[in-house]
């Protein structure tokens, strides 16, 4: 990317100006790695509710202990998920 996140209509879907973001069929967009996984996981065995405080705690050793480190290649992800 070359600037693409600093764009004022980048800037507008997230003010961070960083990826990832997550841009919903309604016009809603995620952004932070965290939130985005946890959408997707939502309502699938993936994220099983009877252990979600096991599944952020991994979320957050997961941001937190190594990402810093590969960063870099993280990507701009636009899907489509029906509700």
């Amino acid at each position: 990317m070359k600037g693409e996140t600093r764009t004022l209509a980048f800037l507008a879907k997230n003010p961070n100006g960083r990826i990832p973001a997550l841009q919903l069929n309604a016009g809603t967009v995620l952004w932070e790695l965290n939130a985005i996984i946890f959408y997707l996981a939502d309502g699938t065995r993936f994220l099983p509710t009877a252990r979600l405080a096991r599944a952020l705690q991994w979320m957050s050793f997961e941001r937190y202990s190594y990402e810093p480190y590969i960063e870099g290649g993280t990507v701009l992800v636009v899907a489509y998920r029906p509700r």
